[in-house]
């Protein structure tokens, strides 16, 4: 699968379909997504956002709406590349082996209204790919799983493409944390 690099070097890994990649592409849409700031005025962002839905879907781009925290998107306005298996189905089948990007343009509820498009992703940008979400220890590199892995559980992936232990647990019983709130609720009664 991965082969382990030198220090300095970039870890290749291969291309796992249905999966979510950062998004490296700097093409016209990754430019207008760029664009796209919420700290600005509101008419400001509303045209940057209006120019990317026009963009996309006179570029024979979708909307679809999917449920929320899927794909891997974190955000309005964040997008991920998908190669999407030969096997897919639902929203994304008429997409079936084809690279796809999804960008999340909207909420509605519980959902998110998704723009898809296909994308071309050349090989050399497919081996500078980085997956995205949830880690678990079989989708991580051979030298994060073997020499950093600390416990078992989830990994994720900072900004810079490092990988961390996912830390958030509930309180175990017997705890510091636990004896805490034990002992305040306790002194109320007292």
């Amino acid at each position: 699968m991965a082969k382990r690099p030198a220090l300095g070097k970039p870890l290749l890994m291969d291309i796992i379909e249905n999966r979510s990649y950062f998004d490296t592409l700097d093409d016209e849409v990754g430019q207008l997504i760029k664009k796209i700031d919420p700290l600005q005025k509101q008419s400001v962002y509303r045209q940057a956002k209006n120019d990317l839905f026009k963009f996309v879907t006179r570029h024979r781009g979708e909307m679809f709406r999917f449920r929320k925290e899927r794909m891997s998107l974190r955000s309005v306005n964040d997008s991920v590349l998908i190669k999407v298996g030969p096997k897919k189905r639902g929203h994304l089948a008429a997409y079936r082996g084809e690279w796809i990007r999804v960008i999340w343009h909207s909420t509605y509820g519980f959902s998110m209204d998704c723009l898809v498009h296909k994308v071309k992703v050349t090989k050399e940008v497919e081996k500078q790919l980085v997956p995205r979400g949830p880690y678990t220890g079989q989708c991580l590199p051979v030298s994060i799983r073997d020499g950093r892995r600390t416990r078992d559980g989830p990994f994720n992936q900072g900004e810079l493409g490092q990988f961390y232990p996912n830390r958030q647990s509930p309180t175990k019983p017997g705890s510091r944390r636990d004896s805490r709130r034990r002992n305040a609720s306790q002194a109320r009664y007292h």
